[in-house]
């Protein structure tokens, strides 16, 4: 099982999270301040955590940023995800200062925060395709060309405009993705799909599929 720390000072907002976090596999522990955030690190091991960046740390810092220096002073390998009720671009620089993953403006949709959650702490695939009824050498082939694409499919979204070129886009990369074993990419790239088709395009769930893209890709080798 999966350790997740949630962190916000609103107690609705973390319940939202861990209501989220639970049913892709993550036991949830919940903390409102610093201290409380900083005991729960300490007592037990972390793979992700979402933090507000709103919560102070240290000196002042962001408590994403104190924490992610905790755990890898450690020798801990967490993932964080950082939100925020500003997605402005000097907020977004500064969770990417702070250490964090990517940050989810709020309130945070349970969709995408469970599809990208579990698909950042998984190193490699969630699903050998090999074990589905699928040609294995055809698929041992294929497999390596995908990854190869994979960034470069992920950007392609982000610069799409047309909704509906939009749409096929993303259905063809959540199929690729699915067969290959990244069902947390197939269902964001889904999320982007049916937006499409209903005449949205959401540009910060465009970066979440592109920072998932880019973490299959480093992992998967």
């Amino acid at each position: 099982m999966l350790s997740a720390l949630v962190v916000d000072r609103d107690r609705t907002d973390a319940m939202h999270a861990g209501t989220a976090l639970a049913p892709v596999g993550f036991t949830v522990h919940l903390a409102a301040d610093t201290a409380q955030a900083m005991a729960a690190q300490a007592a037990r091991h972390l793979d992700l955590v979402v933090c507000d960046m709103s919560v102070a740390g240290h000196q002042g810092q962001p408590l994403v940023q104190t924490l992610m220096q905790t755990l890898r002073a450690a020798g801990a390998d967490a993932t964080c995800i950082a939100t925020t009720p500003d997605p402005s671009p000097e907020a977004r620089q500064h969770w990417r200062e702070a250490g964090a993953a990517l940050c989810l403006s709020k309130p945070v949709n349970p969709t995408i925060l469970g599809a990208i959650a579990r698909q950042l702490v998984t190193q490699g695939h969630l699903r050998d395709p090999r074990g589905e009824p699928f040609d294995t050498e055809l698929t041992d082939l294929v497999r390596p060309r995908y990854l190869d694409l994979l960034p470069v499919r992920a950007a392609t979204l982000r610069d799409l405009t047309d909704l509906p070129d939009l749409a096929r886009a993303s259905r063809t990369l959540a199929a690729a993705s699915a067969q290959f074993g990244y069902p947390g990419l197939a269902d964001l790239c889904r999320i982007v799909q049916q937006q499409a088709r209903a005449g949205r395009r959401d540009p910060e769930l465009i970066e979440v599929v592109m920072t998932a893209a880019g973490h299959i890709q480093r992992t998967s080798r």
